[in-house]
């Protein structure tokens, strides 16, 4: 049902950006007709600060254990490459098979965690996505507006056709913080 209303929101858009140049007497701002700039809302809404603080925060976490384990991983090189000359060649062989092993275990486990992270991220943002959605939605309801477009989507607007202020403090008070959930392991 959303993306039957954004599609039909993207053609009306287009309708009315191809319908071009406006005659002189319709240079004021059309009534019904309102302008967001939703890439600045998301930006910059307080929920979205707070889902980029705890996601700074869980990266920086990661970061922390996977710089300690490169650090193992360094650490059993060079003693695998010290024993080079003592041990067996079979011996080495398979000191080396495990090593590698290890790495490559440690290169999976850190695509693991940030697909896990980029995962969260995405669920908190569709949280935000859909207040902003309600949001307009009420503004459109209260407003009897016709037609809202997003800023990205024009040329020039009139600064009375926009809303985006309006959205960003109506947003901040619906949802001033966002809780990211936990990346699955």
């Amino acid at each position: 049902m959303r993306m039957r209303k954004l599609r039909l929101f993207i053609i009306v858009a287009s309708l009315f950006a191809a319908v071009g140049a406006v005659p002189a007497r319709a240079q004021q701002p059309l009534p019904g007709v309102a302008v967001v700039d939703i890439q600045l809302v998301l930006r910059d809404s307080a929920a979205s600060k707070s889902i980029q603080g705890q996601i700074e925060k869980q990266r920086a976490a990661y970061q922390a254990e996977i710089t300690k384990q490169e650090n193992e991983l360094r650490a059993a090189e060079q003693e695998l490459t010290r024993q080079r000359s003592i041990i067996s060649a079979e011996a080495f062989a398979e000191r080396r098979r495990a090593f590698e092993q290890r790495v490559a275990n440690l290169q999976r486990d850190v695509q693991n965690r940030k697909r896990a992270l980029d995962k969260s991220l995405s669920t908190a943002r569709r949280t935000i996505e859909n207040a902003v959605q309600d949001v307009v939605g009420q503004l459109v309801q209260e407003r009897k507006y016709t037609l809202i477009i997003f800023k990205h989507q024009t040329m020039y607007n009139a600064p009375e056709m926009e809303v985006t202020q309006e959205v960003l403090k109506r947003l901040n008070a619906k949802l001033p913080s966002v809780k990211v959930p936990p990346p699955e392991k």
